[in-house]
C-alpha cells in the first residue's frame, strides 16, 4: 500500500505539472483503482487526483458510491465533502443530487467529518432542514468533545449561525446550555452570549431560567467553593437571570427569592 500511495502522488504530481496529455490514461487507471483499493490512504489520494485533474470522473464516482460514502473512512469522506463544495460553489444546480451525501456523513462518528459536514451544509444551504441538521451537528460536538479548544471553535460557528437562523437555533437552546457542565469561563461566557443574545423566548424562558437557577444553586455547594472561576461564574449566572427576567417580566417572582440571598454577599458585584 504504501508503494500504491506514492506511486499515485507521482502520477498525480507530473499531470498536475505537465497536464493529462502527456498521461491521458491516467484518470481512468485511477478510477479503476479506486475502485479495488482498501488502503484508505491510497483511496483518499487517488481520489484527490480525481478531483483535481478530472471533476466529472470525480463525480461520476462519488454518485454511483454515495451509498457507500458513509463506510469509506473519514480521510476520504473529507475529500468527497471537499469535492461536494467546490461543484456545488461552481454549479448550484448540482446541490439537489450531492446534499444528500452531506445529510448522510453529518451523523458521523468522526468529529472532523462532523464539523466539515456542518459547515458545508452552512455554506451550501440555507434552508430550515438544512441549517437545523448543521447546528445539531455542531452541539453534538460542543457537548461530547472535551478539550476546550475544540468547544471554543464550534461556539464560533454557532455565532456565526445565530446571525441569520435564530429561529432555527432556537429549538436547541437547551442542548447548548448543556455545555455549561465545562468548567472553562470562556466557553461558559460565549454559552451565555450566544444563547441570552437572541434564543431566549416567550416558548423557552421557563426552562431557561429553570436551569439558570439550578446552575446558582450548584455553585453555592461545599465542592464548588474552592474550584477556580466559580465566583465569576456565579456572577455570569445571576447576571444572566437579570436579564431573563428583565426581558420577561413573569419570571421575576421565580428567582426573587434567591437572589435575595445574594443581597448581603461579601462579595460587591454578586451582590
Amino acid at each position: 500500500s504504501y508503494v500504491r500511495r506514492n506511486a499515485v502522488m507521482c502520477v498525480f504530481s507530473i499531470v498536475k505539472s505537465f497536464g493529462l496529455e502527456v498521461m491521458p490514461e491516467a484518470p481512468e487507471d485511477i478510477e479503476q483503482l479506486l475502485l479495488v483499493e482498501g488502503d484508505l490512504s491510497t483511496k483518499r489520494n487517488a481520489f484527490l487526483m480525481l478531483l483535481h485533474c478530472d471533476q466529472e470522473r470525480a463525480m461520476r464516482y462519488v454518485l454511483s458510491m454515495q451509498d457507500q460514502v458513509s463506510t469509506m473512512g473519514d480521510i476520504v469522506q473529507l475529500s468527497v465533502l471537499e469535492l461536494v463544495r467546490k461543484v456545488c460553489r461552481a454549479n448550484p444546480g448540482q446541490k439537489g443530487r450531492f446534499l444528500r451525501i452531506v445529510f448522510n456523513l453529518a451523523t458521523s462518528s468522526s468529529a472532523a467529518v462532523c464539523y466539515d459536514c456542518a459547515s458545508t451544509l452552512v455554506s451550501l444551504s440555507s434552508s430550515p432542514i438544512a441549517i437545523h441538521q448543521a447546528t445539531t451537528a455542531y452541539v453534538t460536538l460542543l457537548t461530547e468533545q472535551s478539550d476546550n479548544n475544540v468547544k471554543l471553535i464550534v461556539l464560533d460557528r454557532l455565532h456565526e449561525v445565530q446571525k441569520h437562523h435564530k429561529q432555527v437555533m432556537e429549538t436547541l437552546v437547551m442542548d447548548i446550555f448543556r455545555a455549561l457542565s465545562c468548567p472553562s469561563l470562556d466557553v461558559r461566557k460565549k454559552v451565555m452570549d450566544i444563547c441570552l443574545g437572541s434564543l431566549v423566548s416567550q416558548r423557552n424562558v421557563k426552562d431557561v431560567v429553570a436551569l439558570l437557577k439550578k446552575e446558582v444553586i450548584k455553585t453555592l455547594g461545599y465542592e464548588a467553593q474552592g474550584t477556580e472561576g466559580n465566583l465569576e461564574y456565579r456572577r455570569l449566572l445571576i447576571r444572566a437571570l437579570h436579564a431573563c427576567t428583565g426581558h420577561f417580566a413573569d419570571q421575576a417572582q421565580s428567582v426573587m427569592f434567591l437572589l435575595m440571598d445574594f443581597l448581603t454577599e461579601t462579595d460587591q458585584t454578586t451582590a
